[in-house]
């Protein structure tokens, strides 16, 4: 808690003047946008394709690379349906489908990556709307600071109003973005870049050898990746691209438990490294209390454990812990607010956020018996499915089944 107040603040502090002015582009270098799709709606590609038609980046220096996973019948429908879409707007696609697809998201970017030709890679999930000069800022930004290996941008809600849960999704989104990167970067803190709008020197992910495919959580292992070795990561706060949360709690529960088996697949792979490694201490740490973001709801639920068995055995368990309550209470309140003034920066009234403020804190806390089972999966080698997460129209399809 003390750690997402502290950064939350100084990324509030830091959000007006992130960045400094980009300069102008001399010359447009092709750029490669990778979008991996299994089971997506026709209505959620061609709404990701349209966002890249409005870039005011030239279109002849855009290379769309499509990656489908899915039945060879539905991928001819992705095929004819990109196609016409190609011809009537003038943009470079290539649809590929993978014959065999290992490696899950991963394995899917690498396929594109060794196909692709431009200077720079794009990584898109198919929901991701970029804002219309988001190609022109990512650019400039690479080509004015060459030292920089990857590039994270600023995510923002596409469906806050969609439902209860996307709300909360979307006020979760916010707050976390102010912590793990405007104040991160307010403190020059080692960044780790999200799957989405992600930008990359194409010569680096073929230097270090692409993603990791034995791994759910293929953007935070890159991360770690590139920082063990000497790499720098940045974050662009004013480039922007617009993503669909979940818009139920099963879709949250399951896109969650991947992450969180994720997260500790490259915890439990990469701790004694980062350990060992040259990072200044207090890198080190920040990593470790990355990738030990979900554990710590362990606490909360061992607290919740202590206090029934206190009712069952009629013993005060917790008692040793009544000093450290005025602390704890306070930092609880101090977050509580954090998340009340996000609400509020997203256009909720002071009602309402107070609502979302609660709901934020309940579905963290039904997180914590899904993160043991995780751990417990990792550690009998049990190997989690990839949940596709839906989308667009087949989002609302489930919404309305649940």
């Amino acid at each position: 808690m003390v750690f997402h107040v502290t950064y939350y603040w100084l990324g509030r502090l830091k959000f007006k003047k992130s960045n400094a002015p980009l300069r102008s582009i001399e010359s447009f270098p092709l750029v490669t946008i990778i979008v991996p799709v299994k089971n997506e709606p026709l209505d959620v590609i061609t709404r990701h394709l349209k966002s890249i038609v409005e870039q005011g980046y030239p279109k002849d220096k855009i290379e769309v690379i499509i990656v489908s996973d899915d039945e060879e019948e539905y991928f001819r429908r992705i095929m004819r349906h990109v196609r016409s879409f190609s011809r009537e707007s003038g943009l470079m696609v290539r649809v590929f489908r993978r014959e065999r697809a290992a490696g899950f998201k991963a394995g899917a970017l690498n396929y594109a990556l060794q196909r692709s030709r431009g200077k720079y890679v794009v990584v898109f999930d198919v929901d991701a709307v970029p804002e219309p000069d988001y190609l022109e800022k990512v650019v400039s930004f690479m080509e004015t600071n060459n030292d920089v290996a990857g590039l994270a941008v600023r995510w923002m809600p596409l469906n806050t109003n969609s439902s209860p849960v996307s709300e909360i999704q979307a006020v979760s989104l916010s707050f976390l973005t102010s912590i793990f990167f405007d104040g991160r970067s307010r403190t020059n803190s080692p960044m780790i870049i999200p799957g989405c709008g992600c930008v990359f020197p194409r010569s680096v992910l073929l230097e270090i050898g692409g993603w990791n495919e034995k791994c759910l959580a293929e953007d935070v292992e890159l991360s770690i990746r590139l920082l063990l070795n000497g790499r720098r990561i940045a974050y662009l706060s004013d480039a922007r691209v617009w993503i669909e949360n979940p818009e139920t709690y099963e879709v949250f529960k399951k896109q969650q438990a991947r992450w969180i088996y994720g997260t500790t697949q490259v915890l439990l792979s990469y701790l004694s490294k980062i350990i060992g490694s040259k990072m200044p201490l207090t890198w080190k740490l920040y990593l470790i209390l990355y990738l030990l973001q979900y554990h710590v709801l362990l606490a909360n639920f061992a607290f919740a454990v202590l206090a029934l068995m206190s009712i069952l055995a009629r013993m005060d368990l917790l008692l040793s812990s009544i000093y450290f309550s005025p602390i704890l209470l306070t930092l609880s309140m101090l977050q509580a607010f954090s998340y009340y003034n996000t609400a509020r920066n997203l256009g909720f009234n002071p009602f309402k956020s107070i609502i979302i403020m609660g709901r934020c804190t309940a579905m963290a806390a039904v997180l914590a018996p899904i993160v043991l089972l995780q751990n417990v999966k990792i550690l009998v080698k049990w190997r989690e499915k990839w949940y596709i997460t839906p989308k667009g129209s087949l989002a609302r399809k489930v919404r309305g089944r649940s």
